[in-house]
């Protein structure tokens, strides 16, 4: 889970970030881009961004090979 900017949760910012996360044939996140966010973000495209950055995933396979492939993550920020 990405951490919630303070600044994000003082002023009760929520909804979901969309980031696009470029994962290698190692399941590897090698690159990341926000393709839908949250009005006045205060942080969290950034946050949103870190985390997916540390997660790893199972490549994506064609004809059983292994490939890089673009694949959307969503992740909500929701005040608790």
């Amino acid at each position: 889970m990405p951490v919630y900017p303070e600044i994000a949760r003082r002023l009760k910012i929520e909804g979901s970030v969309t980031v696009n996360a470029l994962i290698d044939e190692s399941g590897n996140v090698i690159d990341t881009e926000v393709i839908k966010g949250i009005k006045n973000d205060s942080g969290t495209h950034r946050a949103a961004e870190a985390a997916v950055r540390k997660w790893r995933f199972n490549p994506a396979l064609v004809n059983g090979v292994p490939v890089k492939v673009w694949m959307p993550v969503a992740l909500v920020f929701k005040v608790e």
